[in-house]
């Protein structure tokens, strides 16, 4: 198998995912759905979610997310002719080559941030982060409980997942 389009799919995260008061609480849905199933790319709760979209058509990146009682379910579809990688260690640091990225940031303040980062190979880096750059200051050693990820290739070459 090569190396083509690919779409990075519901990265799972368990644990306290925020209050129902929390800002920002409309962008991201629940769902009751807390089921495994969501982990595919085909469930129906992501026709509901809210989609954000940058990058040029080239590179679309399109993002979604929902929550329910265990987890916080996000799912990126990430345009790429042509994706690359050379790590393939948990927490190496591929934020610097090819990967999409999740910030969660409870208090809104910049520090004391978790990060998630995943490479189209599903190499992932998850990192608690105190201080940002220039004085980064993180702990690589940090994982996230019940972290789950998967990468499927797009499988019709243009942009529609099939």
């Amino acid at each position: 198998m090569t190396i083509d389009d690919y779409k990075l799919t519901t990265t799972q995260i368990s644990g306290t995912v925020f209050d129902a008061d929390a800002p920002g609480y409309g962008v991201v849905r629940r769902t009751d759905d807390a089921s495994r199933l969501l982990l595919g790319p085909d469930a129906p709760v992501w026709s509901d979610a809210r989609v954000l979209e940058w990058g040029p058509d080239r590179y679309r990146t399109r993002f979604r997310a929902c929550w329910d009682v265990s987890a916080l379910h996000v799912r990126f579809d990430a345009r790429d002719d042509s994706p690359w990688h050379t790590m393939t260690g948990r927490d190496d640091h591929i934020w610097e080559e090819e990967v999409v990225e999740l910030f969660v940031d409870a208090d809104g303040t910049g520090h004391n941030y978790a990060e998630l980062e995943i490479s189209p190979a599903n190499v992932v880096c998850d990192l608690r982060v105190d201080a940002p750059w220039p004085a980064l200051r993180s702990l690589t050693a940090w994982d996230w409980d019940g972290l789950t990820s998967i990468v499927v290739p797009f499988q019709d070459g243009g942009g529609t997942v099939v």
